[in-house]
């Protein structure tokens, strides 16, 4: 239907030839309907979060793994630059889209080094030296600058609201460690180089696209060592597992539905002003609660819990959207059937 929608304007817009779609509406829900009274009542196809036996065995892959022909080497500048893509998304639940660059070419719209700085010593730095990340230890602070996303496509939201990631190297997975070993390996120096610079980038300087990205963490998932993990089946998780793994975290730590969904930076009003006045200390304090209650395995009423927050519930149309080469992001109306 929607699909005929955007037709119908479009003839519109061109021809000043619009064409009634009552009768395709009732022809679509005549089908849905008779699906539904044959098969039963449809259910959402959502993606299952990771579990800390996932994140665990796929963070553990060594150096030297085919991942199709990809060669998996953590020890390269561009693995750690991988590291971060694979790492960092389990504290801060960042997008894939945010990441990475899809068929257009990587703008400031999305993640720069620029988007990083940190809290050494109680000093805040934004265009760290080698020496001063040598320094970090327990008390420093990694702060990310979240991209614009589909839910806040200009920034005006989120924008300001930063991530914060505690330094914590004993720690099984942790951002701010991966982000800090992959400015050792990559430096930037300067400003607006750093601006001008993708977050996470490949061994040539341009962004991975998200295409590569998703390719690789099927590869991961399907590793046998990985797959035994997947309770699921490794197709019920995608790169957007890593948001809902880190909303459950912080459900597991106690977290509120609305501190949840601020932290996830998920757009509501009520997130948006929770944000507003959540300090670092507390946004801290949840990250290591979360990293502290990561559960082994996703149980029913820890999903059910998860879908009340309606995390990107809309999902579904986008990546409906993508598959079938629509840009659902300009001048695309859904509606109501």
């Amino acid at each position: 239907m929607n699909v005929v929608s955007n037709v119908n304007r479009h003839f519109g817009r061109h021809n000043d030839d619009r064409f009634s779609t009552h009768q395709a509406r009732l022809a679509l829900t005549g089908l849905l309907q008779r699906h539904v009274d044959t098969h039963g009542p449809i259910q959402p196809d959502r993606q299952y979060p990771f579990s800390r036996d996932i994140i665990t065995a796929l963070l553990a892959l060594p150096s030297g793994t085919m991942l199709g022909t990809y060669k998996l080497d953590w020890t390269t500048t561009e693995g750690k630059n991988l590291r971060v893509m694979f790492e960092s998304p389990t504290q801060s639940g960042t997008r894939l889209d945010e990441l990475t660059q899809g068929r257009k070419a990587w703008t400031k719209a999305k993640m720069s080094r620029g988007s990083i700085y940190y809290l050494i010593d109680g000093e805040i730095v934004v265009d760290p030296t080698q020496e001063e990340l040598l320094l970090c230890g327990e008390g420093t602070l990694v702060f990310l600058t979240p991209a614009t996303s589909k839910c806040d496509r200009w920034g005006k939201k989120h924008g300001g609201k930063v991530i914060v990631s505690p330094y914590l190297p004993h720690h099984i997975w942790n951002g701010a460690r991966a982000i800090i070993e992959m400015e050792l390996a990559d430096p930037v120096r300067g400003v607006e180089a750093r601006r001008n610079t993708p977050f996470i980038r490949r061994a040539d300087g341009q962004a991975f696209t998200n295409h590569f990205v998703r390719r690789i963490l099927h590869y991961m998932l399907a590793h046998p060592t990985v797959s035994k993990h997947c309770t699921h089946g490794i197709k019920a998780y995608s790169f957007h597992s890593y948001r809902r793994f880190y909303a459950t975290c912080l459900g597991q730590a106690g977290a509120s539905k609305e501190r949840i969904q601020a932290m996830c930076r998920w757009l509501s009003d009520e997130a948006v002003e929770i944000y507003n006045v959540m300090s670092i200390e507390e946004q801290v304090e949840h990250v290591q609660a979360a990293y502290n209650a990561a559960p082994h395995l996703i149980t029913p009423s820890q999903l059910s819990q998860l879908a009340q927050t309606q995390l990107d519930d809309h999902d579904l149309y986008r990546t409906w959207g993508e598959f079938c080469h629509v840009d659902i992001t300009m001048d695309t109306v859904v509606d109501s059937m």
